[in-house]
């Protein structure tokens, strides 16, 4: 059984900033914050596995402003195939303890991938 690490956190990150559809115009106000709130959102977030985690942090933020794709379905799908229940909450504490710099690393990828700043 492998350990969940940094990877499998940024792609947990990564999965439910996708699922939230920052470009509403409900959404105006908050766009310049969302990696604040988004790594807020994921601090307060709970859930029994994965996918309850993961519907309620997006659920948290986004309510019904959610977008739903084949890639982002695929993507939890592999995480959910490779890790059993216990590293499911494993991967859930690890996220919630270093929220901060995981999203700001995220954030850092996602620029340097863009060849811009976010």
């Amino acid at each position: 059984m492998s350990r969940v690490g940094d990877e499998d956190a940024k792609e947990l990150i990564d999965i439910i900033d996708s699922m939230v559809n920052w470009a509403d115009r409900a959404f105006d106000a908050i766009r310049r914050d969302k990696w604040k709130i988004l790594a807020k959102r994921l601090m307060a977030g709970s859930g029994a596995d994965l996918q309850e985690f993961i519907h309620n942090v997006v659920r948290d933020i986004a309510g019904d402003k959610v977008l739903l794709s084949k890639d982002v379905g695929r993507r939890i799908n592999v995480l959910l195939e490779r890790l059993d229940q216990e590293q499911q909450q494993e991967l859930i504490k690890y996220v919630k303890r270093r929220t901060y710099p995981l999203v700001v690393r995220l954030v850092a990828e996602k620029a340097r991938e863009e060849g811009g700043e976010q």
